[in-house]
């Protein structure tokens, strides 16, 4: 899985080579907070997390990332998906086709 922050348009995302998840929704508010309280730590009177946390989007983008087909290659897949991005490559689930 590969969290993509991107500071600029306050928006946050996950890709994760076996698909979709349920779970997905946790880990996306648990890195908001984490970057909520990175970016807050030194103002004397920081807005509530509900206040600044609307000004961000995140989202699940599991389903546009190529999908790896068992369980042992998540590494190379995260690897390469993160490498990918990085080049500014919009990733689609035949992307390595």
């Amino acid at each position: 899985m590969v969290a993509r922050v991107l500071f600029r348009e306050r928006r946050v995302e996950i890709w994760d080579s076996l698909g979709p998840d349920p779970a997905a929704a946790n880990f996306l508010a648990n890195i908001l907070h984490y970057i909520y309280d990175a970016t807050t730590l030194t103002d004397d009177s920081p807005p509530s997390f509900s206040d600044w946390a609307r000004r961000w989007t995140t989202t699940d983008k599991s389903h546009l990332c190529p999908r790896q087909s068992n369980g042992d290659d998540c590494g190379v897949f995260t690897i390469l998906n993160t490498y990918l991005m990085a080049q500014g490559c919009q990733l689609r689930p035949n992307t390595y086709i």
